[in-house]
């Protein structure tokens, strides 16, 4: 502000010179726009401050985003293996129970042999261990 005085005190004599009387009026309309130009320049300053905060923001968020994107890809990369895995071994479970159900289909029954029936297991116990290879894996 003391620069301004000094370069109004300076500029007195010529203004004052130039339009006598109302230079008075001049000095202060001078000083009321810059005075309102100064506070355009410190308000444009505030929001350029609040516009950088905002972007830092705005960065800060886009890279935890990022990270964020970068670990899910990853975890729905082992989880896709893990479901091709876990579906080849639902293939091969199938399978095995078809070969079963087709051994089980073609078995014939027929009436043991006096030999078979002292040497093979009776056939409650038979019975229980077909039922339990015949279970669901």
């Amino acid at each position: 502000m003391t620069k301004l005085f000094t370069l109004l005190r300076g500029a007195w004599g010529v203004v004052g010179g130039w339009f006598g009387g109302s230079a008075w009026i001049i000095c202060a309309a001078v000083l009321v726009l810059c005075w309102m130009q100064h506070a355009t320049l410190q308000n444009e300053y505030a929001a350029h401050a609040l516009t950088r905060m905002e972007r830092d923001t705005a960065v800060a968020d886009g890279t935890r985003w990022a990270a964020l994107a970068r670990q899910l890809n990853a975890t729905s990369g082992a989880l896709s293996r893990e479901v091709s895995a876990c579906l080849e071994r639902e293939s091969r479970a199938r399978a095995d129970s078809q070969r079963r159900a087709a051994i089980m289909n073609q078995a014939k029954p027929r009436p043991r042999t006096e030999a078979e029936k002292e040497v093979v297991v009776d056939d409650e116990t038979r019975r229980a261990a077909a039922d339990h290879l015949n279970r669901a894996w």
